[in-house]
């Protein structure tokens, strides 16, 4: 079976990047799509993926960027009781779009620590989370051990914590890791952590598999 044509641009992207040092510029969609022969569309959708599984960043009105892949950890399981967590992508990010950075009110010069994990219960997927955390809220030490922490607030202190419950349906990008189908009605968990003087610390979004997880809202 022949490899779709946005997936082999990815494979050679990602050869030519690991070679080259973070911060350093991609080429245009324009200039890959003409040297890979390809629509503008099928080179999108491979720098799109790239920069979901954490190889590239973009920077607007700036560009896409290579992310800087000693920070890029894969594959690190974490084992408790009941829970098992493995993360799927680990990163510090400065300007970037990301939504998430206003939750915290971050500046655009400002580092944000991003942690996708799965999260398993007895081998079932039971959720897929998202954790925004600004870097200047960690020590050294806590920053080495983030990837391997199993609750945020271990890592924060005391604080506040405010959580909203939103229907959505599972993004396609997390439908495989859930064992659902795209499209599937989920609850997607929010919960933003504040000091106590209200300051935010960390974001956390999680897309909660509704076959194997019940998310109970008492009034």
């Amino acid at each position: 079976m022949s490899v779709p044509l946005y997936q082999y641009i990815k494979e050679q992207l990602i050869e030519i990047i690991q070679d080259q040092a973070a911060n350093t510029p991609v080429q245009s969609e324009r200039n890959l799509a003409m040297e890979f022969r390809a629509s503008r569309m099928t080179v999108r959708r491979a720098i799109n993926e790239l920069v979901d599984e954490g190889y590239l960043y973009r920077d607007a009105n700036k560009g896409t960027f290579v992310s800087d892949q000693s920070l890029l950890k894969r594959n690190t399981l974490v084992n408790s009781d009941t829970y098992s967590y493995k993360t799927l992508y680990f990163d510090v990010k400065i300007n970037t779009e990301n939504p998430m950075r206003k939750k915290l009110n971050a500046r655009a010069d400002e580092a944000v620590i991003h942690l996708f994990r799965t999260i398993k219960e007895d081998e079932l997927p039971i959720g897929v989370e998202e954790i925004y955390i600004k870097r200047s809220e960690l020590s050294d030490a806590d920053f080495a051990n983030v990837s391997k922490t199993k609750k945020v607030m271990d890592l924060l202190g005391t604080g506040t914590s405010h959580y909203t419950f939103t229907p959505e349906l599972v993004p396609a990008k997390y439908a495989s890791l859930l064992a659902l189908r795209i499209g599937t009605p989920i609850i997607v968990t929010e919960c933003l952590i504040n000091t106590i003087q209200g300051r935010p610390l960390a974001y956390l979004r999680t897309y909660n598999n509704p076959e194997n997880r019940v998310i109970e809202i008492t009034s």
